[in-house]
């Protein structure tokens, strides 16, 4: 039995924090930073089911091939970098995981996907200096190019409703 599938994720990790200190054509000063990086995985599979008990559990495996996009977030006192590239990756990746079948139509299944794509992001302010606060903050020195690996394992758990 052989399926097909397409996924289409979404995930983000950005936190802030105000301890970091900026030097202004005055003084140094302590501005709130924002960092992080957003996810979005879009992935073509195809895999085959291998009955373990019958029709009721079956052992999925199967892989595929995965656009990536991934996006750096930095930004600081509500001043943001943007992309001046579309940052956006390819890959592989591969997949198992389990179906239980609790009625005729209707299944519970596990999956654990790697993955493992790199994006290159190329961002910047725009300026070399940016005002924050009424302070003028020097941000040439940031750089402008992040590599995002997104490597690593996901697990999920959701409900299968068949039509046949």
């Amino acid at each position: 039995y052989v399926f097909f599938s397409l996924s289409v994720d979404y995930d983000a990790k950005i936190g802030s924090q105000s301890d970091m200190f900026f030097t202004t054509t005055s003084q140094l000063v302590e501005l709130p930073v924002t960092m992080g990086v957003r996810f979005v995985p879009i992935e073509l599979g195809v895999g085959t089911r291998i009955p373990l008990i019958g029709n009721i559990l079956r052992l999925n495996m199967g892989g595929g091939f995965g656009i990536y996009y991934a996006d750096r977030v930095y930004g600081i006192g509500g001043v943001r970098m943007k992309s001046e590239s579309l940052p956006v990756g390819y890959g592989i990746h591969i997949e198992s995981g389990f179906t239980f079948r609790v009625f005729n139509n209707v299944g519970i299944f596990s999956e654990m996907r790697f993955r493992d794509p790199e994006i290159v992001n190329d961002s910047r302010f725009g300026t070399d200096v940016i005002t924050v606060d009424g302070y003028n903050v020097s941000v040439g020195n940031i750089p402008p190019t992040t590599k995002i690996n997104v490597h690593g394992v996901t697990f999920s758990l959701g409900i299968i409703l068949s039509l046949n």
